[in-house]
């Protein structure tokens, strides 16, 4: 119940229109009734002596009883219509059956214009929330959870709550309007017999009840295929040059079809549970219908036998009410389902984020003196594919007691067997992660003690796997400074050797690159990437590796813009090229977490350790001193 009224906060914001549609449903209810209501007057005017009619007394006392008094003015709109024949009765009638069923219609229509604003809004803001929520998550979350999964609980799990909201408080209050209103209209035409008519309520709520309790278990699991389902297809797509490399598509689509007749099996539970309620509701309403009749027939034909139009009335108001519990059952299911894409939703919604800026943080604007690492250790969470906690839960240290300064202007380069714990190191700069023990300080500030938007604004980091967006080369390279004009993106693609290739391309900057930058090469991508970060012109540069998937030539030029990027920036590089490593000003040679040696170039081969090591393992297997660590 906790939470399903937490569904409903969302319907606060749009209380009017949820009042209003209220309303709404409630003039149909009643137009609904009162569709039904004309049943005795057209039976009585079309089969009646309208003498037998006019003979009547029409005095309406309204002291007297209701049911006295509804007798009265019963008569008196008898009267009415047939004081001017049969016909004109008839006549009068057919423009009230009129006017009724277009103001039932009528309030049918704005009630669904109504709804359909409300869960619209309300999908809206939930994705907004979800995807707002996502922005502040830190890596961790991504790193543990699949993009297929994130991106089902964006879409499927979204669409599923919409109908919970609308289904669970609008629907089922329309319903229950109607009734009310035919149960009052079975009230009032045969009171007595009203009795049998109820007995149809508890047993159809009782199973409502049950059956809901089946469905939000196998609705959870539902939800999950559906994620799984979405996974495989993220991750095919964007590994497809791989499957055609390997040629394993069918490995892919019998991979795909498992998971699929999963998802087909937990479905065609869920629809089958769900499939029970309408049916066996309205079986329910028949058995009880036959009972009237069978219980009625004595009643009918003694002494205080009501009119054949009363009975008919009374008999189409208890098979009425049919209807709307079979859409009570029906919403049950609906609401099952969105409960059970409800947890998922707040489960996502309730993971806090790994990094957080301290309620006093401090805005930083510029970078002076020194990154100093003291006695830093880290640890990535070892729970995989969950929503716990972060990097604090227990996992493996990757770095252990780093102790390093880079001064303001320096170029660092980190070098190490895989594994050794760079690309981590490198990320704890821009506060992707914190130390596990341990602080790292800007300027004699900890990185815990800043904003960490404001820090991140003096990096910039270009790696190996580049990022670029379905959107054009201008905005690509215009992303970390929106308001860039055309002649400073330009600039920007000169000094990263870019300009040449983008003014042959057929729209220049204007050309969409594709997802990922499909449309270009290796190397091309890599120089955007790198114009991004000289238009955003950052005092600290992180290269993680930028040249090594690069060909000769593409190298050549994406080193020739990154030498142009480095100039008068403090850079922190990881890479395998000798060309960059033997420029550095100092070499970090790192080995299972820990920095195994430190110095330049020269320095560390003479003292043949590590470093002179991995110089040796790679000139031996290429045959040239210059190649790659």
């Amino acid at each position: 119940m906790r939470l399903y009224l937490r569904l409903l906060s969302y319907l606060a914001p749009y209380k009017k229109q949820f009042i209003l549609s209220l309303i709404c449903m409630m003039f149909l209810a009643i137009f609904s009734g009162a569709s039904l209501g004309v049943i005795a007057p057209f039976m009585k005017v079309l089969f009646s002596q309208p003498e037998q009619i006019s003979q009547q007394v029409f005095k309406i006392d309204l002291s007297a009883g209701l049911s006295s008094t509804l007798g009265q003015l019963k008569n008196w709109f008898l009267w009415w219509l047939t004081r001017g024949g049969r016909i004109s009765g008839i006549a009068k009638l057919c423009w009230i059956i009129l006017a009724v069923f277009f103001i039932k219609n009528l309030f049918n229509y704005l009630q669904r214009i109504l709804t359909v604003y409300i869960e619209q809004h309300i999908t809206m803001d939930i994705r907004n929330q979800m995807y707002g929520h996502l922005q502040q998550l830190s890596l961790g979350y991504f790193q543990r959870n699949k993009v297929g999964q994130v991106v089902s609980r964006l879409t499927n799990d979204v669409n599923m709550v919409r109908g919970a909201i609308t289904e669970g408080s609008l629907s089922i209050m329309r319903q229950s309007f109607q009734v009310m209103v035919y149960l009052a209209i079975v009230i009032i035409a045969a009171w007595k017999l009203s009795f049998i008519a109820m007995l149809i309520l508890p047993g159809c709520l009782l199973l409502i009840t049950l059956i809901g309790r089946k469905l939000r278990k196998r609705g959870g699991r539902l939800q999950e295929r559906i994620a799984d389902l979405s996974a495989i297809v993220a991750e095919n797509i964007s590994g497809i040059r791989l499957v055609k490399t390997f040629a394993t598509e069918e490995y892919e689509m019998e991979k795909f079809g498992r998971s699929n007749k999963e998802y087909y099996r937990t479905i065609f539970k869920f629809e089958t549970m769900s499939a029970m309620s309408a049916p066996l509701t309205e079986y329910m309403g028949a058995l009880v219908g036959v009972l009237i009749i069978w219980i009625a027939k004595d009643y009918i034909a003694g002494a205080n036998a009501i009119g054949p139009e009363r009975f008919f009335v009374f008999l189409a108001a208890a098979f009425s009410m049919i209807q709307p519990l079979n859409g009570m059952a029906g919403v049950n299911s609906s609401i099952q389902h969105g409960l059970a894409a409800a947890e998922r939703i707040f489960g996502l919604l309730g993971q806090e984020p790994e990094i957080v800026d301290r309620p006093d943080a401090v805005s930083i604007d510029c970078f002076n003196q020194t990154i100093h690492f003291k006695n830093v250790s880290f640890a990535y969470n070892d729970g995989q594919n969950t929503d716990n906690s972060g990097p604090a839960a227990g996992g493996e240290e990757v770095l252990k007691e780093i102790n390093l300064e880079i001064k303001r202007g320096e170029m660092l380069a980190l070098v190490g067997p895989s594994g050794a714990g760079k690309s981590t190191l490198v990320d704890m700069i821009p506060r992707f992660y914190d130390p596990t023990k341990g602080a790292i300080f800007l300027d004699g500030k900890d990185l815990r003690e800043l904003d960490s938007k404001s820090l991140r604004q003096l990096m910039g980091i270009v790696g190996q796997e580049t990022i670029l967006f379905h959107d054009t080369i201008f905005n690509n390279i215009a992303y970390g400074k929106r308001e860039a004009t055309q002649q400073q993106v330009e600039e920007a693609a000169r000094a990263a050797n870019a300009h040449q290739f983008v003014s042959q391309m057929p729209e220049g900057y204007r050309t969409v690159i594709g997802e990922r930058g499909v449309r270009l090469s290796g190397g091309e991508r890599q120089r955007i990437s790198i114009a991004r970060a000289i238009l955003k012109n950052p005092p600290i540069l992180i290269f993680d590796e930028a040249t090594s998937a690069l060909d000769a030539q593409s190298e050549v030029l994406v080193q020739q813009a990154i030498d142009r990027l480095m100039s008068n920036r403090t850079a922190i590089v990881i890479a395998h090229r000798l060309s960059t490593i033997q420029r550095a000003d100092r070499i970090a040679v790192m080995d299972k977490g820990r920095i195994a040696e430190m110095g330049k170039h020269q320095d560390l081969l003479e003292g043949r350790g590590l470093y002179w090591k991995l110089y040796n393992l790679q000139f031996n297997k290429e045959g040239d001193p210059s190649g790659a660590i």
